[in-house]
């Protein structure tokens, strides 16, 4: 069985919507290419945290959340398989996670990894996660 996984980066900024053009076209040029699985870097939709933008206050969630929507769709359209990065919003106060989605190529989160190993810097800006994340393609996914 093959499985021919794009690597996919670009310059991730603050700007999530720029971020979700260069995701949303790099699925397509992967796909193209014949890739099975579109892999992308840590926090590649929402941007960097204390990096790309000073911190989360007056982050807009819901237009990440929608980006990530539009993510999910065109992998369902495509048949791919994602690996994106972003940040996870958590309840109250808690600080968000810097996650890694597992998008299937039904265009559905089937896990998440959040990450666990939070050098001091990152701690000001995310909470650490607290588990590992195995998942299993489809057998006919090198098929298509």
């Amino acid at each position: 069985m093959k499985l021919s996984v794009a690597t996919c980066h670009f310059p991730v900024g603050a700007d999530i919507r720029r971020n979700a053009r260069y995701v949303l076209h790099q699925m397509r040029v992967a796909r193209r290419l014949g890739a099975d699985v579109a892999h992308f870097p840590e926090a590649c939709l929402s941007g960097y945290a204390g990096e790309d933008f000073r911190s989360f206050r007056g982050f807009d969630w819901d237009f990440l959340l929608a980006c990530m929507q539009d993510v999910l769709a065109l992998a369902r359209q495509l048949r791919l398989w994602v690996v994106a990065g972003s940040a996870h919003r958590l309840t109250g106060r808690h600080k968000p996670h810097d996650s890694v989605y597992v998008i299937s190529d039904r265009g559905t989160v089937i896990d998440r990894y959040d990450k666990r190993f939070c050098a001091n810097e990152e701690l000001a800006h995310y909470s650490p996660g607290n588990h590992s994340v195995v998942f299993t393609l489809r057998a006919s996914v090198a098929a298509c």
